[in-house]
């Protein structure tokens, strides 16, 4: 199989971080991209969910919609 060479700039606090956290999980970080790839290639999406953060005033709060509080009801 033939490799291509992927190159991107992260903050070096993050990939001090993220380094560490994937070495905790036997990965190194090319590894790890590798496999976010493959997921999301199976997926056909993003392998996880994005949202926003609820924390920051700026950033609005997301309504809960009727569907999914009918949903929560009807779960119980």
């Amino acid at each position: 199989m033939q490799s291509s060479f992927v190159q991107i700039r992260v903050d070096t606090a993050l990939k001090q971080e993220a380094d560490a956290l994937f070495r905790s999980l036997g990965l190194d970080m090319s590894s790890a991209i590798r496999l976010f790839l493959t997921q999301s290639l199976l997926k056909g999406a993003i392998p996880f969910k994005i949202v926003a953060k609820n924390d920051d005033e700026d950033v609005p709060r997301p309504k809960k919609s009727k569907v999914s509080k009918n949903l929560k009801k009807t779960k119980r």
